[in-house]
């Protein structure tokens, strides 16, 4: 998996971008904690897109101590995630709908990208952020073999 150094992105069309939301995502809203499984079903998908950069969408990119918790979560999971550093996110000033944040983000880095996937338990389609490229986990169960399965096809190709 790829990870950046700069949070200002690239407008590499190549790019293989994963939005990550964690709240409802890798946290379900019935747990206190990351459960292993959520972590393990996201780790499958950066295994299976190596190359893949992860976008922090989530409201969490604009807390130092989230973020530093959900780095020293990866860390302690091992490969793939402990190579996640979160350098990238959408805009830590906007607040609004979240497609409308990562169609911001789009425009400004990765206009040219096509291949990509929102990772959201409330993204409804919006701001030319298509249906087909969510992946919306039950919030209350988080992410599943499932979704993580979609979320590959889509980077794969295989909408």
């Amino acid at each position: 998996m790829e990870e950046t150094s700069s949070s200002s992105g690239s407008n590499d069309i190549s790019r293989i971008l994963i939005f990550l939301d964690v709240d409802g995502v890798l946290l379900p809203f019935s747990s206190k904690e990351i459960p292993a499984h959520t972590l393990s079903h996201f780790a499958s998908i950066l295994t299976a897109v190596p190359n893949s950069v992860v976008v922090l969408s989530s409201t969490w990119r604009c807390s130092p101590e989230a973020v530093l918790n959900l780095k020293e979560v990866f860390t302690a999971y091992g490969s793939p995630l402990s190579q996640c550093k979160f350098n990238e996110t959408t805009d830590l000033k906007m607040h609004t709908v979240r497609c409308e944040e990562i169609a911001e983000y789009l425009r400004l880095y990765g206009e040219s990208c096509e291949n990509y996937v929102v990772l959201d338990d409330d993204a409804p389609p919006s701001h030319g952020i298509k249906g087909s490229r969510i992946v919306a986990p039950e919030s209350h169960v988080g992410i599943t073999s499932k979704d993580a399965r979609r979320a590959i096809s889509i980077l794969t190709g295989g909408l």
